[in-house]
């Protein structure tokens, strides 16, 4: 599940005059990718094929008026007519004209259309004959991958990938071909140019529709889904901790996962679905910890505390929870720079190496001023000096062709950025907490418009009822977007790369 599935590499050499049912052998395995722009060979002009291809339709678009004709009774009141637009730009009137041919309606024989029709005999090109063997989705099949496949003499060249666990299904279907099958580490390709395909769990469908919106995880890397799937329902929960409104986020979760919403496709409502449940239950979950259902915060006691009386307490845990996401990331960046044989490009990147040394001697500093340990503290603040001076050293280094004055100035930027982004950014996730706060502070008002018509139980009622739905609904939609701002620039920048490419099946529309 975080790792993608591994790949091989197809090459299939097959003769020209079979690439069509090549082609749609493999679109029916539903796993073969081809590669984005053919890599062996040389491209074939395929505009004969294109003419061919319109001659083709042009003429049954033809044949397809007439028998409309056909059909009519042969003593009419009107007579019909259809033929070829000529070169003229006007016909005669009683016409009706379309892209490429014309209906004439009249009482009596049109002889002057004679003047405004084609009479040309129908252009041929070199691939006439195969076109009349080919139904016009087998032409459009070989028009969708005319820039992916190679061609070498009499020969075409299929190049694509699949997955490994496929193997044994392709090498049973190309037994007496000629094929090539090369793992994507050892065919000497670059691995952003491998397609990615991770096997997840459907419950995770809603939140891989999220990362889609950041980009496509590179071959090599380990899937962030699952991450985000932990740390957006543990954000979303403390943010909007409330029991019953989390109980009003997972019904709605559990309506839209049947896939029958109106509005959405069915799998888009499932994906809405799957993620609503969770975030409702972890928002539940925290408004029982929080005392909080319904914007009341006397209906239930509070199993934890109540986050208005320890405000330093929250706002300190928000930053712990940052930091220990931050940290998690960018461990798993420097793991993906190893897998993906890029670890010396990240050497001296801000959240390489040496960015993790800085920022694990910030908090054992601040660990140890908090605790009054000396020793610790003073070991953190040397190991933070340390990290800074190497890092402005490496910018001073970096720009030689400068003045000393220049290089000074700008390591000392470069430098200053490289310490501030860790304090920043791990300080924004103090939104966290804010965002409680804000919820609590919609509770209370809430609570008081209920209490203005307290004298009234009926517009009381109502007024609750609805100030929980616009709560759930508005407030829910910020919380979200808060959410995934946290995780797209405070915790993706430092693992995912996001310009993979999503392994994307060949398929093959047959006509009915």
């Amino acid at each position: 599940m975080f790792f993608p599935q591994a790949m091989l590499r197809l090459v299939w050499f097959v003769p020209k005059e079979h690439l069509v049912g090549s082609l749609e052998l493999l679109s029916g395995t539903a796993a073969f990718h081809p590669t984005e722009q053919f890599l062996l060979g040389e491209a074939q002009d395929l505009e004969p094929l294109k003419q061919s291809l319109r001659i083709k339709q042009h003429y049954q678009r033809q044949l397809d008026a007439r028998r409309l004709l056909d059909a009519l009774p042969h003593n009419t009141l009107l007579s019909y007519r259809t033929g070829e637009l000529g070169n003229q730009s006007s016909l005669p009137e009683g016409c009706i004209q379309g892209d490429d041919i014309y209906l004439w309606v009249g009482t009596k024989p049109a002889a002057e259309l004679e003047e405004h029709t084609s009479k040309a005999p129908p252009v041929q090109s070199p691939f006439t004959n195969l076109i009349n063997k080919l139904s016009d989705s087998q032409c459009q099949l070989l028009l969708d991958t005319g820039d992916q496949v190679g061609h070498i003499a009499d020969w075409s060249v299929i190049d694509g990938w699949i997955p490994a666990a496929k193997a044994p299904l392709f090498s049973d279907l190309l037994r007496n071909e000629a094929f090539v099958l090369t793992s994507a580490e050892e065919c000497e390709l670059p691995l952003e140019q491998v397609p990615s395909l991770f096997s997840q769990p459907k419950a995770l469908g809603g939140f891989a529709a999220l990362m889609k919106l950041y980009g496509t995880t590179a071959y090599g890397e380990l899937d962030p889904t699952p991450i985000v799937a932990v740390g957006f329902t543990l954000m979303f929960g403390m943010m909007f901790a409330d029991l019953g409104q989390g109980l009003l986020l997972f019904l709605l979760g559990l309506w839209f996962s049947r896939g029958k919403f109106p509005l959405l496709s069915p799998q888009t409502g499932r994906n809405v679905g799957w993620m609503l449940m969770p975030i409702g239950l972890s928002a539940s979950f925290f408004g029982a910890m929080f005392g909080c259902a319904f914007a009341h915060e006397d209906w239930i006691p509070a199993l934890l505390f109540h986050p208005m009386d320890n405000v330093l307490l929250y706002l300190s845990s928000s930053m712990v929870i940052g930091y220990t996401l931050i940290f998690i990331c960018m461990c798993l960046g420097l793991f993906n720079a190893r897998r993906n044989r890029r670890f010396k490009a990240v050497l001296w990147d801000n959240f390489g190496p040496l960015g993790l040394a800085f920022y694990l001697a910030l908090i054992i500093f601040v660990l140890g001023h908090l605790q009054q340990w000396i020793l610790v503290r003073n070991l953190g603040l040397a190991m933070m000096i340390a990290s800074w001076l190497t890092m402005a050293v490496h910018y001073f280094r970096s720009m030689r062709e400068e003045t000393w004055a220049l290089r000074l100035f700008g390591s000392f930027l470069e430098s200053y950025d490289f310490v501030i982004k860790f304090v920043m950014q791990t300080i924004s996730f103090v939104r966290i907490a804010a965002f409680t706060f804000a919820h609590i502070a919609l509770s209370t008002a809430l609570m008081i418009g209920v209490e203005l018509f307290e004298a009234n139980s009926f517009l009381a009622w109502f007024t609750l009822i609805l100030g929980n739905l616009v709560i759930t609904l508005f407030e829910g939609l910020l919380v979200s977007i808060q959410a995934i701002r946290l995780h797209f620039f405070e915790l993706f920048t430092k693992f995912v790369l996001g310009g993979g490419i999503a392994f994307d099946p060949l398929s093959f529309s047959r006509e009915p």
